[in-house]
């Protein structure tokens, strides 16, 4: 690994191990900084480190600076979490050397993002690292914040640093309040008011919280004014009172205080995604209480470390659930219209009026359509009407699931995936929307400026003797660049042959799994299109030869079955060889294999060495309307001929690429 030299001497950058003593000294400086970091839960610590997201400057042995930081899976984009240097090391190129060291780890990435009071000294060194400051508002500790934004890659079709406000709500409850106004020994609590946390997460106390801090009792002073740093949720009495009443009959809630759940039931009627607490009691309930109502209880340090995996897509969810898209031909009553209220603060009955208005546009070309579970639970709603060019969603409504987000990014999908079988155009939503939806929809490609929430679709198809799209120009061409074109344009194709080409082998008991093809899935609403492909995924397999990323892949079905073949393409977002336990533990739940699933595709290189595997994530997968067979494979691609070929990953011109694509996608 190449040294870096500081006005100190010379040191290196290096992923931190989180078995290794490198590790404990990171933890070490972290804590002794711990007055301007804030709090940071040893297992966010250890799992950062697990998932090489955490950089350290090392120079004789010893830790003098680190960083620790949370990169998105679906934009690249990087958040800073920590920046932390030795006092006995700050001025000597330490934090500059640690800044460069993840921009090269991370090349295609938009950029850098972080947040900072400041009153810190830091606030003054960020430009010095490349950091621009994007604007500032006032922090939950009355100090300003200011978020700055470090670009790396040269140019991108997104506008990054203008990425919307997309953060989750917590309610706190009584003790937690306390804690963080009366500065209590509970460094978990106080944690909750970190820079970072503030970034992702907003925190607010209900009304029940207030009249138990008011000082009424005699026993405490009135911390109402307190409360001014946080969202007040207030919701009418009626509303609450009706959740507390089914609150009652769950039955690990019996027996809890009825103080708790009042809060509890003001947080649900709130829209709250979590309710902080440290009573262990209540925490037991929260499988019970997520499963009716789709609100998570947590205690502080579990909220900080679940907020790291918060924007993760997971494909367990979609594979296990047994989810589907239907069209309804009339709309839901009130009372199963109440569920896609709640996080909007609507009443059903206004919802029904929207949906009925959608029918009144356009009576022929109006659609409503509702995401289910196996057995008919709702998690999302939608209603869009079909003009000339475009697609109108007048309702888009998500109800309580354990996984919201990725739900959200199922439907968000498909209705892009409409509009592109009518020959593409442009999604507009209409309706209002929560936090969650609109992270989905930034994760779909959705923009919003002026107007709605929207994205365009384009189908075309361009190859290396076509011209090349408008918003793209020869002389700055890359594979990053053609990959965020065809994500934001979805599912339009750029074939230039610069971008790198992998044909992946996969046994047809693992593509069912991975690509979760079936016949229904072409069929948009009858039967029921199965939500089986997750949008994201990870497959393992050993250690052989050399990949790059951003590349396409197309997946070869082995076996003689009618769904062998060439069978879909994807593109390869990222790879990564360790060892397969560290491998899990880093992605096992970004995908839908099992532990032992991934050891058994890990390969020695050397006897006697420790086992290996790669994980391969990539997203973006389009099945093909029928499997490219083996023969007529041959004619496209001479050198399937050869024995062997189909044993492992072989690199392809993308030009072979475009003629499997083509073909596989011709017959629809």
């Amino acid at each position: 690994m190449r040294s870096r030299r500081t006005k100190e001497g010379t040191g290196r950058i290096q992923e931190i191990d989180p078995d290794s003593d490198l590790y404990i000294q990171v933890v070490e400086l972290g804590n002794s900084h711990r007055g301007t970091l804030g709090f940071l839960p040893y297992q966010v610590f250890r799992e950062a480190a697990a998932s090489a997201q955490v950089l350290a400057f090392v120079a004789e042995g010893t830790v003098r600076g680190y960083i620790l930081f949370r990169r998105r899976r679906r934009t690249g984009e990087i958040t800073l979490t920590h920046l932390c240097v030795g006092e006995d090391y700050q001025g000597q190129g330490v934090a500059k050397a640690l800044v460069a060291g993840l921009v090269k780890r991370h090349p295609n990435s938009p950029g850098i993002r972080l947040r900072c009071r400041q009153d810190f000294d830091a606030h003054h060194v960020w430009p010095k690292l490349g950091f621009v400051a994007l604007g500032e508002r006032p922090g939950r500790s009355q100090h300003l914040l200011t978020d700055w934004w470090r670009p790396i890659a040269d140019r991108s079709l997104f506008e990054w640093p203008a990425a919307a406000e997309t953060r989750v709500l917590a309610v706190i409850d009584t003790d937690v309040f306390r804690d963080i106004a009366e500065e209590r020994d509970f460094p978990a609590s106080l944690a909750l008011e970190s820079d970072w946390v503030d970034g992702l997460v907003e925190l607010a106390v209900t009304a029940k919280t207030l009249d138990q801090v008011s000082g009424s009792d005699g026993l405490f002073p009135d911390l109402r004014p307190e409360a001014s740093r946080f969202r007040i949720i207030d919701p009418p009495h009626g509303d609450w009172e009706a959740i507390f009443e089914k609150l009652l009959t769950l039955g690990s809630v019996a027996e809890r205080d009825v103080a708790d759940m009042q809060i509890v039931a003001q947080a649900i009627t709130g829209g709250a995604r979590y309710l902080i607490t440290r009573d262990q009691g209540l925490v037991k309930t929260t499988e019970d209480i997520e499963s009716a109502f789709g609100l998570v209880i947590l205690e502080p340090a579990d909220l900080i470390m679940r907020l790291n995996a918060e924007d993760d897509y997971q494909p367990k969810f979609i594979a296990n659930s047994q989810l589907r898209i239907e069209q309804i031909h009339r709309i839901p009553p009130r009372s199963a219209l109440n569920r896609y209220c709640r996080y909007v603060n609507q009443h059903p009955a206004d919802l029904r009026h929207q949906l009925s208005s959608t029918v009144g546009r356009a009576r022929i070309l109006a659609h409503w359509i509702q995401l289910t579970t196996e057995d008919g639970t709702g998690l999302a709603l939608a209603g869009y009407v079909l003009v000339e060019g475009a697609l109108q969603v007048t309702v888009l409504r998500r109800s309580h699931s354990r996984d919201p987000y990725s739900t959200m990014r199922q439907v968000i999908h498909f209705l892009r995936d409409t509009m592109a079988s009518r020959g593409g155009g442009r999604v507009e939503i209409m309706d209002r929307i929560d936090h969650i939806t609109a992270r989905a929809l930034q994760d779909e490609s959705f923009e919003r400026t002026d107007g709605p929430w929207a994205a365009e679709v384009r189908t075309t198809i361009s190859g290396p003797n076509n011209p090349l799209p408008s918003e793209l120009t020869a002389t700055d061409l890359s594979p990053t660049l053609i990959s965020q074109f065809e994500d934001k344009y979805w599912p339009c194709k750029v074939f230039t042959g610069l971008v790198p080409s992998y044909v992946v082998p996969v046994r047809p008991e693992f593509a069912k799994v991975l690509l979760g093809y079936e016949e229904a899935q072409r069929q948009l609403f009858s039967p029921p299109a199965s939500v089986t492909m997750a949008l994201e995924n990870v497959y393992y397999r050993g250690r052989r030869g050399s990949l790059e990323e951003p590349a396409r892949i197309l997946w070869w079905v082995s076996g003689g079955g009618r769904e062998a073949g060439m069978r879909a393409m994807s593109w390869l977002d990222g790879i990564h060889t360790a060892n397969p336990k560290l491998l899990y533990q880093r992605y096992g739940r970004k995908g839908i294999l099992t532990l032992n699933q991934v050891q058994a595709q890990a390969t020695s290189p050397r006897k006697g060495s420790q086992p290996v595997a790669t994980a391969l994530l990539f997203s973006r997968t389009e099945i093909f309307s029928a499997p490219v067979p083996i023969a007529r494979a041959r004619e496209l691609h001479q050198p399937m001929t050869r024995n062997g070929y189909f044993q492992t990953s072989r690199q392809v011109s993308e030009a072979d690429v475009e003629a499997f694509y083509r073909e596989g996608m011709d017959s629809q």
